[in-house]
């Protein structure tokens, strides 16, 4: 039987890199319709207009990283995504926003083979999938324990249940952990709805704060409070967040 024909979008901001993954695609099936583009803008672009069947991105990109795309979209909304990079070091937040693959820089034909045959095998209708039901890493309703983080250059999971609160720096959520200050590549927005509800309160726009670490709750005027926490902190809630806290 034949093949439904495909529509593949290719992100990779280096151009011999697209020609290869272009050159195994046609071995792969013939008439896959595709789009190459090069930087993370341009594939956020045709992603939030276009309809694909897959996503080839690379990870490090100028002006988004793959990471950054699939964030901005929302993984329900994404196709598949096959992520293409040079650096190991990713593969635990590929699978955190449920790309189907990982494949690492310099990869064969095989290695290509088996991820598409993962997406594309016994599925009339590819477009249908999404990366929630291909991925069984993070079933829906799963909250994070940890968060992969950068220090010098290399990168390791940090405890959520040890940081008292996150907060933000420009469009990014950041926090404090053993003394040391980690920004965090998603919004403050996007952390909130991966943390445990019950654990994590919203108290103000700019600050999520771990109920464990909470000692009091000040009042102060026209319905605002101050949060003291045990370390001695002290930051503000909002009147619009204080019924997620104390009703």
């Amino acid at each position: 039987m034949q093949k439904p024909e495909l529509s593949v979008l290719i992100a990779d901001d280096e151009a011999p890199a697209r020609r290869k993954v272009i050159k195994f695609l046609k071995a792969y099936q013939s008439g896959i319709q595709h789009e190459e583009v090069e930087d993370g803008l341009q594939a956020l672009t045709l992603l939030k207009n276009r309809n694909f069947d897959l996503a080839l991105l690379d990870i490090q990109m100028p002006k988004y990283t793959g990471m950054e795309v699939v964030r901005q979209i929302g993984f329900e909304d994404m196709p598949p995504v096959i992520f293409l990079t040079a650096y190991n070091e990713y593969a635990v937040q590929a699978f955190e926003v449920h790309a189907v693959d990982y494949l690492l820089k310099p990869f064969d034909y095989n290695r290509l083979k088996q991820a598409l045959d993962r997406v594309f095998d016994d599925s009339p209708h590819p477009q249908a999938k999404n990366l929630e039901k291909l991925s069984p890493h993070f079933p829906q309703g799963t909250y994070k324990e940890h968060l992969w983080v950068n220090k010098s250059g290399s990168y390791f999971p940090l405890p959520v249940n040890q940081v008292a609160v996150f907060g933000v720096d420009g469009n990014y959520a950041e926090c404090e952990y053993q003394g040391k200050t980690y920004l965090l590549r998603e919004s403050l927005q996007h952390l909130e709805e991966q943390l445990d509800p019950t654990v994590f309160r919203r108290t103000h726009r700019s600050w999520l704060v771990n109920m464990h670490f909470i000692k009091a709750v000040h009042s102060k005027s026209h319905g605002d409070c101050t949060i003291e926490l045990k370390d001695g902190q002290s930051i503000p809630m909002s009147r619009r967040y204080r019924k997620n806290l104390i009703g």
